[in-house]
């Protein structure tokens, strides 16, 4: 069941970006992004080894009390650089909390 909503809840993601009707915000101008990185870092760095979150190219959506995050992971590598190997991640934060959820895994 909660497969189901997590999949619903990205496919009206999905649809809404594609509908332009969502206005994502880059992480950079949020005032607590140090405080999400540190978070994401905490619960995930040993998941992406040898990646760091770049807040420039980076966004997030503000719900209610909650969080969506859309990071873009770069590779650091510097013997192996690639663009190719930077990654996109979809994460959420139901509330201050709440843990960080990767959802990245539920996209098809």
């Amino acid at each position: 069941m909660i497969y189901e909503q997590i999949e619903g809840f990205i496919q009206s993601l999905t649809t809404n970006i594609q509908k332009n009707t969502i206005l994502w915000n880059r992480l950079i101008s949020l005032q607590e992004k140090d405080k999400y990185i540190e978070e994401f870092n905490l619960n995930y760095k040993e998941q992406y080894p040898g990646y760091i979150i770049d807040p420039e190219s980076s966004y997030f959506l503000s719900i209610n009390s909650g969080f969506v995050f859309l990071l873009n992971l770069f590779y650091v590598n510097k013997q192996l650089f690639s663009p190719s190997l930077d990654k996109k991640i979809l994460l959420v934060k139901i509330d201050s909390t709440s843990v960080m959820e990767n959802l990245s895994s539920y996209a098809s």
